[in-house]
């Protein structure tokens, strides 16, 4: 690096005196300048390392929704590696020889259509529950009736948590018509339902003068009920009883937690029980974690000897069921 014409001149200036002071300045003059040089380096580099991270951690949140790519920095480049072999499926203990039925419902679907469209893409015969006057209720229905899966509508009721309803919450305020008004609003935005189940709904499935207006609905237009049971103090089962009313039972939430270790557990949670009963009833939703790991296990299920089967194909053989046809408003 050249020196400036100033330092130039100082340098012409100290060498007066005598030698021996001049060599000296010099000497500390040169030492300043690498000092410099080396600090404004060391910044260069720090800058380029917090730019590196930042890409880094910038594409870590990208790739956690696909998780098939990989890429890798060297030198400032990036370059996307080869996808990894796909890992094996899971093992699972085999079925007894009489047999173990499983049903599987995916909850909440209507706000996301990718989500829910991946999905409907899920094999074997799954139930979807679809929120009423959500963006995406009904062409999500109409995309899973044509893929040959089972509808139904996921009714939100109140809950003790104070979690937001949306449209279409049903709540103790209500009196009866307004119950009814809302109730049938929602069964008529969702097409093709054959039942309907409860999103949250741990303090309306307590109560007893809903459930009640809740079953004469149903009786009246022949669908099925499945309680999530968000709480023990449900009532649902008992009014469904008093009406005559097909009725299920949610036993495992495949994702309440969202931990790859702790779908893994639920879901073999779920087998057990099949095993030990012969019909397991089993919710998950549409999320990242819990859709990559259905996409890997369910194809396993049926080598095991288990079976997949809708709502509909388990239920008590109370009343008929028809197929219920509607046209969102």
């Amino acid at each position: 690096m050249p020196l400036p014409r100033s330092a130039h001149l100082v340098i012409r200036a100290i060498l007066a005196p005598g030698r021996r002071q001049a060599i000296l300045l010099l000497a500390l003059l040169l030492l300043g300048t690498l000092l410099l040089m080396a600090f404004t380096g060391q910044d260069v580099n720090e800058q380029q390392d917090r730019e590196e991270n930042s890409a880094a951690v910038t594409t870590g949140m990208i790739e956690r929704h696909i998780p098939r790519r990989a890429t890798q920095q060297s030198a400032g480049v990036r370059t996307t590696l080869p996808e990894p072999l796909p890992e094996p499926p899971p093992v699972f203990e085999p079925a007894p020889t009489r047999g173990a039925d499983l049903v599987l419902i995916i909850d909440d679907l209507g706000n996301n259509l990718p989500a829910g469209q991946r999905a409907l893409a899920l094999p074997s015969d799954i139930t979807f529950a679809i929120l009423p006057h959500t963006p995406h209720a009904h062409d999500l229905a109409e995309q899973a009736h044509a893929a040959g899966k089972e509808v139904m509508l996921h009714a939100p009721m109140s809950n003790r948590s104070g979690t937001p309803l949306g449209q279409g919450g049903l709540t103790p305020e209500l009196d009866r018509d307004a119950f009814r008004t809302i109730l049938d609003e929602a069964l008529a935005a969702v097409p093709h339902i054959r039942g309907v189940n409860n999103h949250t709904g741990s303090d309306l499935t307590a109560r007893e003068q809903p459930m009640e207006w809740l079953m004469e609905t149903l009786a009246e237009q022949k669908l099925y009920f499945v309680d999530s049971v968000t709480t023990n103090d449900s009532v649902a089962g008992k009014k469904a009883e008093e009406r005559n009313i097909p009725f299920l039972r949610r036993q495992v939430f495949l994702d309440h937690s969202t931990q790859p270790d702790d779908i893994d557990h639920e879901f073999r949670r779920w087998l057990g029980i099949a095993r030990r009963e012969g019909l397991a009833v089993g919710i998950g939703h549409p999320y990242p974690e819990t859709l990559d790991y259905l996409e890997v296990a369910l194809p396993a299920l049926a080598a095991a000897g288990y079976r997949l089967r809708f709502v509909s194909e388990v239920l008590p053989d109370r009343m008929p069921l028809t197929e219920r046809l509607t046209t969102a408003p």
